[in-house]
């Protein structure tokens, strides 16, 4: 029974020490990444680039939550993402920092 209790304690901590990363699944991790990238104009292997375009940035309901739909155009090919991120700089616009909370 205290080792449930001690398992238990620990995943909180955890939980609430990792904070926004954990929060933010893989695929909100990845685009972060991406866009930390983009904003530094890195060159990625073989030559190719990130670049992404927001189409759209808006706020929603919840404060400091945001709506952004973005084009990531990557190498010859591209994709278009509605995203819903945690504007953790207050820029009111999605950059390298901002917790990604979802990609749709």
């Amino acid at each position: 029974m205290a080792r449930a209790h001690m398992v238990v304690a620990l995943g909180l901590i955890v939980s609430v020490a990792s904070g926004a990363a954990l929060a933010q699944g893989p695929a909100g991790r990845g685009l972060s990444v991406m866009v930390c990238i983009a904003e530094q104009g890195a060159a990625l292997p073989a030559g190719s680039q990130v670049n992404i375009v927001t189409l759209s940035d808006n706020e929603t309901e919840q404060e400091g939550v945001r709506e952004a739909v973005v084009t990531i155009n990557h190498g010859k090919s591209s994709s278009t993402h509605a995203v819903v991120y945690q504007d953790v700089d207050g820029s009111e616009s999605l950059s390298c920092g901002d917790a990604v909370l979802g990609v749709f």
